[in-house]
């Protein structure tokens, strides 16, 4: 795989594949925040990077202390206190008032220095938040989004006219379409996967006909029918819906304004906890009304995506297997993500203006310490550069992935992943944080 160091001027792409560009839009769910794009050859990513702040090396700030001359040392009188009203005793010789001035000029110097050491240590802490929101911008394209782009295609009607938003394919005679469940991990990445393709398909653009061409909402706390109804007006910009307005009513509601607002596709994230319920009845009610937003006029594609056992709820229901395409999304191992995974730490690393200093078992214990979940790969690898960046560190080690880990895991060092000799036996599913 070829990649060399990435550029570190706007504009330049001679190396890497990299541009950096100083997109920051940043909006709700359905208009997220303008994400980068970084990859391999092997999947055929491409990175765009947001430009980075500058950040300072060294080992830290060290304030040291000076030593002076005590000017009292030759002379054993106790002078007392005096007061400006009074003046100085008979007593109280030049020495003393030379010894007073020096006190008075340590005591400006020491604060002026603390200062700028204060001064100094905020600049760089703000130059390592700067660089790390970067790499946190950044969003790593794979042959994941692919397999979902592949799935949401087949259920888009593309327009032949340019520029006008595309239709739900329709597959029965009484105007059924169909939707996906995307299944994944906690922390694998694919919330910002489905984000990342929905806001930029071409046919899902917004045009006079399709004011809204796709809306997302992340399932409220409690979840019901009514919560998750108010939380489609809300993110379809319509005003707040009163508490007493019966259940049915919301939902005919949300059917009018997809239609009116040209909606094509109604995401909705963490899905699983719409079928929390142990009562069958409960979770039959959560798929008819799921099921009414996909027939007749106006009907939209539905995308839910949520973790294993979203799946497993949702899927005792035949209706359900035969509206919905299942899509769960593969663990990462070392013997097909392995590559890619090393070049993308290299970017990052490139990025941040870092050497990586990988050793042989580095990307194994990363893989294992991340459950083979690529989102997690990706969160811990930017978590690691922080703390090379905040240590004035000039290279990433496995060293900065076992304190990620730490902070992260609060473990003992028996049970550290990048330090235990024998970290592959480490079960991390008994872990609490596992979840």
């Amino acid at each position: 795989m070829n990649y060399f160091k990435a550029p570190t001027m706007p504009g330049d792409e001679t190396a890497f594949g990299v541009r950096i560009q100083s997109d920051q839009e940043t909006g709700s769910v359905q208009q997220p925040d303008a994400l980068p794009v970084i990859g391999t050859e092997c999947g055929e990513i491409d990175l765009f990077a947001t430009e980075l702040g500058s950040h300072d090396g060294g080992d830290g700030i060290v304030v040291s202390e000076t030593s002076f001359p005590d000017p009292h040392r030759e002379n054993k009188k106790e002078h007392r206190p005096f007061s400006s009203d009074e003046g100085p005793p008979a007593e109280f010789s030049a020495q003393d008032a030379l010894g007073q001035g020096l006190d008075t000029e340590l005591q400006r110097s020491s604060n002026t220095t603390f200062s700028e050491s204060n001064m100094d240590y905020e600049n760089q802490k703000l130059a390592v938040q700067d660089s790390v929101q970067s790499l946190r911008d950044i969003y790593v394209e794979s042959d994941r989004d692919t397999a979902f782009l592949d799935q949401l295609n087949r259920l888009i009607a593309f327009s032949s006219v340019p520029g006008e938003t595309g239709k739900p394919v329709v597959f029965t005679r009484t105007g059924e379409t169909r939707g996906i469940i995307l299944i994944d991990g906690a922390g694998a990445g694919k919330t910002s996967l489905i984000d990342k393709a929905l806001r930029r398909h071409p046919a899902l653009m917004v045009s006079p006909d399709a004011l809204r061409p796709w809306i997302g909402v992340s399932v409220p706390s409690p979840a019901t029918l009514k919560s998750l109804g108010c939380a489609i007006l809300t993110q379809s910009g319509y005003p707040e819906v009163s508490d007493r307005k019966p259940v049915w009513d919301i939902w005919n509601l949300v059917r009018s304004r997809l239609k009116a607002l040209g909606t094509v596709v109604l995401w909705i994230d963490e899905a699983h906890d719409l079928f929390h319920s142990d009562a069958r009845h409960e979770v039959n009610k959560m798929l008819r009304m799921l099921k009414s937003l996909m027939q007749g006029d106006g009907a939209v594609i539905v995308v839910l995506s949520g973790i294993e056992a979203l799946w497993d709820i949702a899927s005792f229901d035949d209706q359900v297997r035969r509206r919905y395409a299942k899509l769960e999304l593969p663990q990462i191992t070392l013997a097909s993500n392995g590559d890619d995974l090393n070049s993308i730490i290299e970017g990052y690393c490139a990025q941040a203006g870092l050497q990586f200093q990988g050793t042989e078992d580095l990307l194994p214990r990363v893989i294992h310490a991340s459950r083979g979940r690529f989102g997690r790969c990706i969160e811990y690898t930017v978590h690691a550069i922080e703390v090379a960046l905040s240590r004035g560190h000039q290279a990433l080690t496995r060293d900065h992935f076992a304190e990620a880990w730490v902070m992260q895991e609060g473990c003992s060092p028996g049970n550290n992943v990048f330090l235990a000799p024998k970290w592959a036996k480490i079960d991390l599913r008994a872990r609490k944080q596992a979840a």
